[in-house]
């Protein structure tokens, strides 16, 4: 690794910044020092995306998504679900510059799926809406970050078609 890199901060570790584990990486050796890539996501891009995000929270898929699954009503949910996370901490993490990859963004909606079709039937009417708040989220993703495949082409399953 180039220790001059441009790509790292070398200051991420010294300010006691937040990281999520997208900015970890493995110490090369005993006692080189940490390096933390840089953030490719400006501020700008963050509130857009907040306000985007926003917009489909508003939705009645994404109500069930809004918050962390309650633990007295499913006491199951927690010995199934390592890492349960929510759209209000996904836009906790925006607002308070959690992100500095797209990439984690992505995997944390991809994660809301993830988690509900673990704990949830493919079929079920939650796991529909789970896939639907996906596709759109991912969708803004894709539109704040200016890819031009603004498709998220996520499916839960495949949808067949009976003849007979």
């Amino acid at each position: 690794m180039d220790s001059g890199s441009d790509d790292y901060d070398d200051d991420a570790y010294n300010n006691d910044n937040l990281l999520s584990p997208w900015e970890a990486s493995p110490v090369d050796e005993v006692g080189s020092s940490r390096r933390v890539k840089k953030t490719n996501i400006s501020r700008l891009q963050l509130e857009n995306l907040e306000k985007r995000l926003g917009s489909i929270a508003n939705k009645k898929y994404a109500e069930e998504f809004l918050k962390i699954v309650d633990k007295e009503e499913y006491p199951d949910y927690f010995c199934f679900i390592p890492v349960p996370i929510s759209l209000n901490e996904i836009f906790e993490r925006i607002s308070n510059d959690y992100y500095r990859q797209r990439e984690a963004i992505e995997h944390d909606i991809r994660l809301i799926l993830n988690n509900c079709l673990t704990f949830n039937n493919p079929d079920s009417h939650i796991a529909n809406c789970a896939e639907k708040l996906c596709n759109e989220c991912i969708l803004q993703v894709n539109k704040v970050f200016g890819e031009k495949n603004t498709s998220s082409g996520i499916k839960i399953k495949q949808k067949s078609s009976s003849s007979g």
